[in-house]
């Protein structure tokens, strides 16, 4: 399933912000009205502030072929979070897929 616009809510929008302008500052629109837009090839996430605290877990697409270029990236510019000893991604048989989280 591929979803095109998602909404998220935030207690920190500011916080946010920054953090996703200052890493992908080519498609993270501007806060205007009480929220921001990142705009990716196929989605839109948005999120919106609110004055409760919600947790989320989302990812972003990268083919398969551009792992390595996607983490070298990363990693020049935000931590990546370390899964055990200094292993940097996770591979997930059932999905047939590998991650990273920063």
């Amino acid at each position: 399933m591929k979803f095109r616009s998602v909404s998220l809510y935030s207690n920190n929008l500011e916080d946010q912000w920054e953090f996703y302008h200052s890493f992908l500052p080519n498609i993270c629109t501007d806060i205007k009205n009480g929220k921001f837009t990142i705009n990716t090839k196929e989605s839109a996430l948005t999120f919106i502030q609110s004055d409760h605290a919600f947790k989320y877990h989302y990812c972003f697409l990268i083919p398969q072929n551009k792992l390595q270029d996607a983490l070298t990236w990363t990693e020049n510019r935000i931590q990546i979070i370390d899964i055990e000893e200094s292993k940097k991604t996770q591979f997930f048989e059932s999905w047939n897929a590998e991650s990273f989280y920063f």
